[in-house]
């Protein structure tokens, strides 16, 4: 598999489901190591079936996040198994039905604390797709990619609005606005991580969503604080 974030501090276990096969959502999974050494083996995938996949060197010696690609799935899993080591230890530790865009502990978790930490999402499932009719695509750029305390968000849009600039979770609520127009152009804005009304928003995976009438695009934004 090919890594896709290279130099980050996850595992991110990805599904992309846009127009490939029969799938309908695309899946992905997030390994926070919090300071241990956390390799995985094995991934084991309950959807309509159970796929079990061979995951040789996916994982992180150090406290950077790492990204991979998985196949994709028809349906949001019910149960997810990963195995591996963490140090010199074997783990094997399950999540039944995962929540969207939750964070969940590795337990029984190994010496020291804090336990590695895990986080399952879907765009598809959480957002949706973009239309297929959809006029031509604005683009749209986030960096970093990784917000620890802040990103630009720059947008490039050709002709007439409206024009919509937001940040979405993981499960397709909007979080912060970042603007509104009836004119297009260069638009840039910086978003500190926090939502409507100045809150801090908690750490996870979020969406930056430009649309243009029907046209849209997304990026994907890492919030660790």
């Amino acid at each position: 598999m090919k890594k896709c974030c290279s130099g980050l501090a996850v595992v991110l276990v990805s599904l992309v489901a846009f127009g490939v096969g029969h799938a309908q959502i695309d899946f992905h999974g997030v390994l926070n190591p919090n300071g241990h050494s956390v390799w995985l083996d094995t991934a084991i995938v309950t959807s309509l079936g159970t796929d079990t996949i061979l995951t040789p060197g996916w994982g992180s010696d150090s406290v950077a996040f790492d990204s991979f690609d998985f196949p994709d799935l028809f349906t949001w899993p019910s149960l997810v198994v990963l195995r591996g080591h963490i140090s010199a230890e074997r783990f094997f530790v399950a999540f039944p039905a995962p929540g969207n865009g939750v964070w969940y502990d590795f337990r029984p978790a190994p010496p020291p604390p804090p336990a590695p930490r895990m986080m399952f999402w879907s765009l598809l499932y959480g957002i949706g797709a973009e239309p297929e009719h959809a006029a031509r695509q604005p683009e749209l750029q986030v960096v970093p990619s990784m917000l620890v305390d802040r990103a630009t968000v720059r947008a490039q849009v050709a002709g007439h609005g409206p024009v919509r600039l937001e940040i979405v979770d993981a499960a397709g609520n909007r979080v912060r606005s970042l603007g509104t127009s009836n004119r297009g152009g260069v638009i840039t804005q910086v978003w500190l991580g926090d939502d409507d009304a100045g809150r801090s928003l908690p750490e996870g995976v979020y969406f930056c969503r430009l649309a243009v009438g029907e046209a849209a695009t997304v990026r994907k934004v890492l919030l660790a604080r």
